[in-house]
Order: structure tokens, then sequence, then C-alpha cells
């Protein structure tokens, strides 16, 4: 059987029917896919649904912890730029082929293809050429020495190799050649997941099918990794980017879960015997973000200093989750392991001190505006509405300029603010969030931290594999930032899921991406 003939006929088996009496879970998405191949950008839902499709060599464990899913084990050169990879044998692909160490190198030498789209910056990463990321990865070259065995060189030993490796934003799952006709043209993912491609319905619903040949690691399910049993034979997404038909569909028991439910239609179901609704709080960091450099006023610490100290960030959490008890000013977030006692520290609430602040800085009763959207994150004018109303009660003239997200997004990345809130997407390790924060506009305008020092301390903490001495760097990276104060931290942020009383295993992380193997009707 040629190969452009075995992906066909996988691909139209995938589309066939499914059979009566076939298990089934259905899913509500607040979106559709992009795309089948890897994302485009950022996009929870396109992940999601990949995830159980596709798996790479690493991933994340339920405390956020690098882990192990195609790879057996690993092994790091003395020099810390030679990482060589044992894979797990008797593992196949869903057209039933052996996936070994030569499919994993033509995986990676596709990923350096310009031609190919990969989104969120990605490629620049893996290759080096993303400068706004400190210490990028930089793999010059991929070998397969033996069919089960991949070795990745680096131009310069990079402590968040792994991290790369298992980035769920990129998602470097291997797929198998027949993925491709003998054109190279696309056609569908062949992965090694829990679940195969069926039938996708574009603007509509996206299904998956039980994979019968795939082989789990032996370890108990955590995060993306372990035991990763699927329990039903069809799962199904469905789109619903209308909350309210969403909420009707869970009621009526067309809908199994609903991940990611609009903080507009949590308090409406909270009252509700029939569905069961679970928190989660992400890495995801929600801030105040503070114009530095173009804003006459903001220029001035002390002024940054004095908003900061004039907001109860603790009552803002509490106000804006529901939830939530404490904020979190650190940019590292409380799920992470590398999250300690002492990046809680912050300027202390004193209206009184902060005023007296103000005026040290020249404050004379200018208008400050608080650049925010309602939708679709509700969360980002909330926090924008309580804080000016503290701003306001220590005596600052404090406003909310709403505007539409695009348009917050765009004065975001190029000053357009003073006061932005605004969340910063989830990151598995600080190492990859301070790079959002840290670095001159003269590089790229968006960055709000622009001091030497933190970025010479990020650059080490990105490359520094001993987990004692790179606490010790985030430590002297957050006493400096409380110093600067190029933004205001609040909290990590959150997201709902609400599953029908039937349903069994569900359970949400840190992570945000929701798992549907282990989970059954």
């Amino acid at each position: 059987m040629n190969t452009l003939y075995a992906a066909v006929l996988t691909l139209a088996c995938a589309l066939a029917a499914p059979a009566i009496g076939q298990t089934r879970l259905t899913v509500a998405v607040n979106s559709d896919i992009q795309r089948t191949d890897w994302p485009t950008k950022h996009d929870d839902v396109t992940q999601t649904v990949l995830h159980h499709v596709m798996e790479g060599l690493m991933t994340h464990r339920e405390d956020m912890t690098v882990a192990p899913l195609l790879a057996e084990g690993w092994t790091v050169s003395p020099d810390g730029r030679r990482y060589t990879f044992k894979l797990r044998s008797g593992i196949r692909s869903h057209n039933g082929k052996p996936m070994t160490a030569a499919i994993v190198k033509a995986n990676w030498h596709r990923s350096r293809d310009s031609n190919v789209s990969w989104g969120g910056k990605c490629r620049g990463v893996y290759d080096g050429s993303e400068e706004q990321y400190h210490r990028p990865v930089n793999i010059l070259a991929v070998e397969a020495p033996d069919h089960n065995t991949v070795v990745f060189t680096l131009h310069y030993r990079n402590g968040r190799f792994l991290h790369h490796m298992a980035n769920h934003h990129c998602l470097p799952g291997i797929i198998h050649p027949d993925s491709f006709d003998s054109a190279g043209k696309w056609m569908a993912p062949i992965g090694t997941g829990p679940f195969t491609l069926g039938r996708w319905d574009k603007g509509r619903s996206i299904e998956l099918r039980r994979f019968a040949d795939y082989r789990p690691r032996d370890e108990a399910a955590s995060g993306f990794t372990g035991r990763k049993t699927p329990l039903v034979d069809v799962l199904t997404f469905v789109v619903h980017s209308n909350p309210v038909a969403a909420a009707t569909a869970l009621d009526a028991g067309d809908v199994d879960i609903w991940h990611n439910v609009p903080q507009g239609q949590v308090a409406l179901m909270q009252g509700s015997r029939k569905d069961d609704l679970h928190f989660q709080q992400t890495s995801a960091f929600h801030q105040l973000v503070l114009q530095s450099r173009h804003d006459p006023l903001l220029r001035d610490v002390r002024l940054r200093q004095a908003l900061t100290m004039a907001i109860d960030r603790d009552q803002i959490t509490r106000e804006v989750t529901g939830v939530l008890r404490r904020s979190n000013p650190s940019v590292v977030a409380t799920s992470l392991p590398a999250y300690g006692a002492r990046l809680q520290a912050s300027l202390a609430f004193d209206p009184k001190r902060a005023i007296a602040l103000a005026g040290e800085a020249g404050y004379q009763g200018q208008p400050i505006q608080i650049q925010a959207s309602r939708a679709p994150y509700p969360s980002f004018f909330a926090a924008a509405e309580s804080a000016t109303r503290m701003l306001r009660n220590a005596g600052f003239d404090a406003s909310v300029q709403e505007v539409s997200w695009p348009e917050q997004d765009k004065n975001y990345s190029q000053n357009k603010y003073q006061i932005s809130s605004i969340t910063f997407s989830t990151r598995t390790d600080p190492a990859l969030m301070y790079p959002a924060i840290i670095g001159q506009k003269t590089d790229y305008s968006w960055y709000l931290w622009e001091d030497v020092e933190a970025e010479m301390l990020a650059n080490r903490a990105a490359i520094e594999s001993d987990p004692a001495l790179r606490a010790e760097m985030l430590d002297q990276l957050h006493a400096r930032m409380i110093e600067w104060t190029p933004t205001i931290g609040l909290f990590n942020h959150f997201i709902y899921s609400a599953t029908a009383k039937p349903v069994n295993g569900f359970k949400t992380w840190p992570l945000g991406l929701p798992r549907f193997w282990g989970v059954s009707r």
C-alpha cells in the first residue's frame, strides 16, 4: 500500500459515521479550531483538540513540572548543550505504523521550514531568531543515531529547553509522514494520541474517535502525561459562540461539559442544581500595566509607586474573581513550583502615603485613565472599575477608558495608554513570562520594564538549571520589580468549566486546557 493511498484510507475511515451504541462525550467550546496542523496563534480550543490527537517528546504534569510523554527518558551532556532522548518502545501512530526516531527528526526538520505556518513566534523560539525572548533555544541539529534515540544539539546551554519542548502553545507534536499527500500537502494529523481526528464540520463541530491501539504510559495520569486512557468511543466538540445557547444545551443534556464558561454566565449558573461548576486558577497573569516612558506623569517611579499603594489588590482580587482571597504581585504564578513566600512581597496598601508620594512627584490632580475592554474578558473591565474607585478614594482623578478588545490590544503594543488592565497568557515557567515584560522599548515597543540589570538577571535565570540558584535569581528580580514598579500585579487568571451530573472523571488543572481521557458519562 503506497503512502498516499494509506493516508486517504486513514482519513476516509476517520470520516465514517460512528456506530450505533458507541459511548460518547460532548463538549461545548466557545469557538472553532483554527486548523488541524500546528496552531497559528495561541488559541485554547485548537490546542485542546490537538493535544488529544498529537503528542510530543515532553509535556507537563499536574504540578506544572516537566515530564516525558513519547520519550522514555533523557540525558544531558556535561556542557548542557546535547540532550539525548530515548523513545518509548511499541508506540504506534494512528495508521498502525511505528513511531521512530527518524520520524521525530523529520518533524523537527519540518519545524525549520519557513514556508510552513507555525504561529505564536514558535519557530523563532526554537531556532534562536526570536530575539524578544531572553535566551531562545536555538536548536543547531537534530539527529537520529538509531531507531529509538533522538539527539538535540543546542547552540548554547539553556536551562529552559525541556520547558520549550513541552510548550503547549506551540504543540510540537510528532505526526507520521502519511499526514501529507505525495506532493507534501497537508491532509490530516496522524499522531500518537488517545484519539484520532474524525469529522470536522467547520464552524459547528469537531469529532474525535478513540484510538483502539493507544498505548498509555504506566504511571498515573497527571497533566498531559501518564495513563491517558480514553473511556469513550466518540469525543465531540460543539461550537457554541452564544453562551445562552451553550447553557441551554447543557441543561437539556445535549452537552456534557462546557469548557471556559464566560464570567457573566457563571453567576446565573451558580444556583443551579443540575450543573457542577469547576473553578481553576491558571498561570496567566492579570495586571495593571503602567506606561513608564511615554506618559509624562508615570515616567516618575514615585507616581507609579503611589498608584500601587493606593490600590488594595487583595480586595480587587476578591471582587473580580469571587473566589480568590489573596492577590499575587509576582510574575511567578502561584501554581508554579518556583513560587515562594518572598514573591508575595509588595508595596503595602497605604492611601495616605500614596497621595503624599504622588505630591512629591508633582501630581496636581491630572487625569489618570485605566484602559479596559468589557468583552470577551469582563475581568479586565471589572478590575479597572475597582482600581479606579480606590484611586479616586485616595485623591486621584481616575477614570476607566472603555475600548474594544482589538483596540486595547493594539494600544498596548503601541504604548497608547496610561494604565491598561490586561492579562498575559499562560506560561509554564517564570523565564517564559519575564521576556514579555523586560526589555527596551526601542527594540519592542510593548516592553514594560527598561532595566538592563533585570534583563541580564532574567537571561541568567533562563539558562540556570540549579533550582536553588534560580530561585534566588527570581527573588532578586521580584525585589527589583517592586522598586521599579513597571506594572501592578493583581492575580493569576481563572476559568470555569461546567459539567452535567452524570459526568465522571473531569478535572481541571493550572494549565487551563481540559483533558477528556479518563472522562466518561
